[in-house]
């Protein structure tokens, strides 16, 4: 299935939006680890620095004042008692202490012995009977700068840091969000399903309707020319009003079609130099005919005799005539009237087309741009129409890269302003 632009960007979107989220955890995991490792550091120092003052008090000794506590490494602890150890008393105040502040992971720790210049394994502590970690049984350093000391080990710091961070709300976020661009990108792609199959049906349906047409229009022609058709003035009446329907056929099927290639991925304008003036005038001449059937009157004035615009002929003309279609197909019961002006800026354009029309009503003003949007509170019997010519008007705008501005009010008009740089 072809993918058009709006998709390709919006996975795009998604799959770096994706990333962007992904980087942003990582970088809340590195802080939120750090703040734990700060933490845990706090914690520990807090119960070492109790577990020596229970050792002082008990054998009637003072703390040193300076490096009390000296971290060898991030699980690896000295601290300098300044007095004599018992290995029973010291592991029961471990183990008292540090569960007191919060520091539930098994250790293992070892008593300097000055006589031989080396740690004594002390033993390896669990924090509950659950634990199933094995004592490590590294050797502990020996440090130079004390003489009466203990070293203290984590062997399971690390993974005891990872547990402490809570991963279900970053889980949470990461899955939402996931979900959320999958589900838009699910219902990009059935919507581009969709709209290919709306194409491909209104491209079908136009086709077969284009060759009972053109016969009609063949036999419509070869009856005209008939002698005694040509003198009978009901039957030559009556063949008027079949060739008008058949135009009017010609021209829906048309615009549908317009509507169709506009969908299309690879469309393009073909743009050329042509006089805007010109052009319009051509149009309203076309119109005039129209309105002054139905009672009315169009005028068109400029305040240039020439202009001379970059755009696509073609669909600017369609899009003067869907306008000009719109403004009599929504007139009131007032005689109709509809001023096309054209006004000189410094570097743009500025073409108004102004009737006196039901209008629209306030809300409904972003929404008459829409495909085959209609308002509720028109007469569809008395107001034919698909919905489109607004849509393509819109389309032809965009595509051209000029800006346009709607005004209207429920029974005195609408005015469309169209600004085309020079």
């Amino acid at each position: 299935m072809r993918v058009n632009k709006i998709s390709i960007i919006v996975i795009i979107l998604g799959v770096i939006s994706i990333i962007g989220l992904i980087t942003i955890q990582y970088y809340w995991l590195q802080e939120t680890k750090d703040l734990k490792e700060v933490e845990f550091q706090q914690k520990t120092h807090i119960a070492l620095l109790k577990v020596a003052k229970t050792l002082a008090d008990k054998n009637g000794t003072s703390l040193p004042d300076l490096d009390l506590i000296k971290q060898v490494s991030s699980n690896y602890y000295i601290v300098n008692v300044n007095t004599f150890i018992n290995a029973i008393e010291l592991e029961n105040s471990l183990i008292e202490e540090l569960n007191r502040t919060g520091v539930n992971i098994p250790f293992e720790y070892s008593i300097y012995d000055c006589d031989n210049n080396e740690m004594v394994y002390g033993g390896f502590c669990t924090a509950s009977v659950d634990d199933k970690i094995e004592s490590s049984k590294h050797e502990m350093v020996v440090s130079n700068d004390f003489l009466y000391y203990f070293g203290i080990r984590f062997p399971s710091k690390a993974s005891y840091i990872w547990r402490s961070i809570d991963f279900s709300i970053l889980l949470t976020i990461l899955f939402v969000t996931m979900l959320f661009f999958a589900t838009t990108i699910y219902f990009i792609i059935r919507q581009n399903q969709m709209s290919k199959l709306q194409s491909d049906f209104i491209n079908n349906m136009t086709h077969e309707f284009k060759t009972p047409l053109t016969i009609l229009k063949l036999s419509n022609k070869v009856f005209s020319e008939k002698e005694e058709i040509a003198n009978d003035l009901r039957l030559k009446k009556y063949l008027k009003i079949v060739d008008a329907q058949h135009t009017k056929i010609e021209n829906h099927i048309e615009r549908l079609l317009e509507i169709a290639t506009l969908d299309k991925f690879d469309f393009k304008l073909e743009k050329s130099s042509f006089d805007i003036i010109e052009a319009i005038n051509e149009n309203v001449t076309v119109f005039k005919e129209r309105v002054v059937l139905l009672d009315g009157e169009i005028n068109f004035t400029s305040k240039i005799s020439s202009q001379k615009v970059r755009a696509d002929l073609f669909h600017f003309k369609n899009l003067i005539d869907n306008i000009l279609d719109n403004a009599i197909k929504y007139k009131s019961n007032v005689p109709l009237i509809i001023r096309v002006e054209v006004e000189n800026k410094s570097s743009e354009i500025q073409l108004n087309i102004i009737d006196n029309g039901i209008g629209i009503k306030k809300e409904d003003l972003n929404k008459v741009f829409q495909k085959f949007y209609r308002s509720n509170s028109i007469d569809v019997h008395n107001h034919k129409g698909f919905g489109l010519g607004l849509f393509y008007v819109k389309r032809i705008i965009e595509l051209h890269k000029w800006e346009f501005r709607i005004e209207s009010k429920v029974n005195e008009g609408t005015k469309i302003s169209i600004f085309i740089p020079k």
